[in-house]
């Protein structure tokens, strides 16, 4: 596991720790949302929060895995091209490009995932299932002017998402590196 690797799954535990933490049954849901008068839409968007970190956790989870997956596939001497005759070489070289795939689509569901934390902490005008990376890079915050907690909140998101992200992209420039070079660094 690399160091931005795990710094990205601390940063996430400890958010879905600050969740839990702060989740109030009597509330119906997290204090943020507190300004949402129906009680049904504020217990959906915070149990969609905790789900929604929960799934950032287990997709880099997915991206670090496919990636050591393909460290030990490659090996620390990166890997030579099989010929026809090498039947086994060329099935462990099909294993890494599946390896490799898994990777990018893990490594997508979790931008997408941070999509729809980015929707529910900033109180965008989009619905959390159908948020996906872009909203990473659109920022309308609602309400305009947000509580202390709330901007609290807010920068607390973007460091947990910063981290996840940097970690997602140091195994995609990896992956990217083994892609070009054919061999792992």
């Amino acid at each position: 596991m690399t160091t931005e690797h795990a710094n990205g799954q601390d940063a996430l535990n400890h958010l879905g720790g600050v969740l839990a933490d702060a989740f109030d049954p009597a509330a119906y849901g997290l204090p943020w949302y507190a300004s949402i008068e129906d009680r049904v839409v504020r217990a959906v968007r915070s149990n969609q929060a905790v789900g929604l970190v929960d799934a950032a956790v287990s997709h880099l989870g997915a991206l670090g895995e496919a990636a050591r997956q393909v460290r030990a596939l490659v090996g620390p001497n990166g890997r030579t091209m099989p010929t026809p005759a090498e039947v086994e070489a060329r099935a462990e070289l099909e294993r890494i490009d599946v390896e490799v795939t898994d990777a990018l689509r893990a490594a997508g569901s979790l931008l997408d995932v941070l999509g729809g934390l980015t929707v529910l902490f900033l109180g965008l005008r989009v619905s959390p299932p159908l948020a996906d990376s872009k909203h990473l890079l659109t920022v309308e915050p609602q309400p305009v002017e947000p509580s202390d907690r709330q901007r609290a909140a807010i920068e607390h998101f973007r460091d947990v998402a910063a981290a996840a992200a940097r970690a997602a992209v140091a195994l995609l420039d990896r992956a990217r590196a083994f892609i070009v070079a054919g061999r792992w660094s």
